[in-house]
Protein backbone atom coordinates (compact mmCIF):
# COMPACT_ATOMS: atom_id res chain seq x y z
CA UNK A 1 0.00 0.00 0.00
CA UNK A 2 3.05 2.58 1.00
CA UNK A 3 4.50 1.89 -2.33
CA UNK A 4 1.14 2.26 -4.70
CA UNK A 5 -0.95 4.91 -2.73
CA UNK A 6 0.84 8.17 -2.15
CA UNK A 7 1.67 10.38 -5.72
CA UNK A 8 5.43 11.25 -4.46
CA UNK A 9 6.62 7.43 -3.62
CA UNK A 10 4.68 6.28 -6.59
CA UNK A 11 6.36 8.45 -8.96
CA UNK A 12 9.82 7.63 -7.60
CA UNK A 13 9.13 3.67 -7.93
CA UNK A 14 8.16 4.55 -11.14
CA UNK A 15 10.66 6.58 -12.39
CA UNK A 16 13.04 4.01 -11.45
CA UNK A 17 11.52 1.01 -12.35
CA UNK A 18 10.62 2.79 -16.09
CA UNK A 19 14.58 3.09 -15.75
CA UNK A 20 15.20 -0.33 -15.80
CA UNK A 21 16.13 -2.19 -19.21
CA UNK A 22 14.67 -5.34 -20.59
CA UNK A 23 17.42 -7.08 -18.99
CA UNK A 24 17.10 -5.55 -15.63
CA UNK A 25 13.32 -7.05 -15.34
CA UNK A 26 14.50 -10.50 -16.76
CA UNK A 27 17.64 -10.70 -13.89
CA UNK A 28 14.91 -9.60 -11.51
CA UNK A 29 12.57 -12.44 -12.63
CA UNK A 30 15.62 -14.81 -12.68
CA UNK A 31 15.97 -13.72 -8.80
CA UNK A 32 12.60 -14.76 -7.76
CA UNK A 33 13.32 -18.29 -7.70
CA UNK A 34 15.54 -17.52 -4.94
CA UNK A 35 15.65 -16.09 -1.05
CA UNK A 36 19.26 -14.94 -1.04
CA UNK A 37 19.64 -11.34 -0.86
CA UNK A 38 23.14 -11.26 -2.72
CA UNK A 39 21.89 -12.07 -6.07
CA UNK A 40 22.22 -9.42 -8.74
CA UNK A 41 18.78 -7.75 -9.92
CA UNK A 42 18.33 -4.74 -11.83
CA UNK A 43 21.40 -2.31 -12.81
CA UNK A 44 23.56 -5.17 -11.49
CA UNK A 45 22.86 -4.38 -7.84
CA UNK A 46 22.11 -6.70 -5.15
CA UNK A 47 18.46 -8.00 -4.18
CA UNK A 48 19.62 -6.49 -1.09
CA UNK A 49 20.37 -3.10 -2.54
CA UNK A 50 16.90 -3.01 -3.71
CA UNK A 51 15.00 -4.33 -0.77
CA UNK A 52 16.89 -1.62 0.81
CA UNK A 53 15.57 1.21 -1.41
CA UNK A 54 12.30 0.31 -1.71
CA UNK A 55 11.75 -0.21 2.38
CA UNK A 56 11.97 3.29 3.22
CA UNK A 57 10.21 4.32 -0.24
CA UNK A 58 7.26 1.99 1.51
CA UNK A 59 7.68 3.54 4.96
CA UNK A 60 7.51 7.18 3.06
CA UNK A 61 4.38 5.90 1.20
CA UNK A 62 2.47 4.57 4.73
CA UNK A 63 2.87 8.17 5.91
CA UNK A 64 1.79 9.70 2.93
CA UNK A 65 -1.05 7.53 2.80
CA UNK A 66 -1.96 8.42 6.77
CA UNK A 67 -1.92 11.80 5.36
CA UNK A 68 -3.71 11.36 2.21
CA UNK A 69 -6.78 9.33 4.38
CA UNK A 70 -6.82 10.91 7.00
CA UNK A 71 -6.11 7.49 9.08
CA UNK A 72 -4.29 5.77 11.41
CA UNK A 73 -0.27 5.28 10.20
CA UNK A 74 0.52 1.95 8.97
CA UNK A 75 3.88 2.41 9.54
CA UNK A 76 4.69 0.88 12.70
CA UNK A 77 2.86 -2.63 10.97
CA UNK A 78 5.80 -2.59 8.24
CA UNK A 79 8.70 -1.36 10.02
CA UNK A 80 9.70 -3.73 12.42
CA UNK A 81 9.30 -6.82 10.35
CA UNK A 82 11.43 -4.73 7.13
CA UNK A 83 14.27 -4.19 9.82
CA UNK A 84 14.28 -7.63 10.74
CA UNK A 85 14.28 -9.10 7.25
CA UNK A 86 16.45 -6.48 6.60
CA UNK A 87 19.24 -7.56 9.54
CA UNK A 88 18.72 -11.38 9.57
CA UNK A 89 17.18 -12.28 5.96
CA UNK A 90 13.80 -13.74 4.54
CA UNK A 91 11.48 -15.11 7.19
CA UNK A 92 11.54 -18.70 5.70
CA UNK A 93 15.26 -19.10 6.27
CA UNK A 94 15.26 -17.44 9.81
CA UNK A 95 12.78 -20.71 10.69
CA UNK A 96 14.83 -23.04 8.79
CA UNK A 97 17.64 -22.07 10.84
CA UNK A 98 16.16 -22.09 14.12
CA UNK A 99 14.81 -25.61 13.02
CA UNK A 100 18.30 -26.70 12.55
CA UNK A 101 19.36 -24.73 15.64
CA UNK A 102 16.78 -26.65 17.75
CA UNK A 103 17.77 -30.38 17.13
CA UNK A 104 13.87 -30.82 17.01
CA UNK A 105 11.75 -33.25 14.59
CA UNK A 106 9.91 -30.83 11.78
CA UNK A 107 6.52 -32.19 13.58
CA UNK A 108 7.73 -31.21 17.31
CA UNK A 109 9.11 -27.67 16.28
CA UNK A 110 6.01 -27.36 14.29
CA UNK A 111 3.67 -28.35 17.32
CA UNK A 112 5.90 -25.68 19.82
CA UNK A 113 6.00 -22.99 18.07
CA UNK A 114 3.17 -22.64 15.32
CA UNK A 115 0.30 -24.44 17.25
CA UNK A 116 -2.05 -23.44 19.67
CA UNK A 117 -1.85 -26.43 22.79
CA UNK A 118 -5.04 -27.59 23.12
CA UNK A 119 -4.30 -29.73 26.18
Amino acid sequence: MGLLTGKKTRDTLLDEVASWSEKDRDDLSKCAFDLSFSNFGPKQKSIGYWLEFLSPLALDGLDERSKLYNIKNERPLLELDLKNIINNGPETLQIQKKLNKSKQTLKSFINENYLDSFE
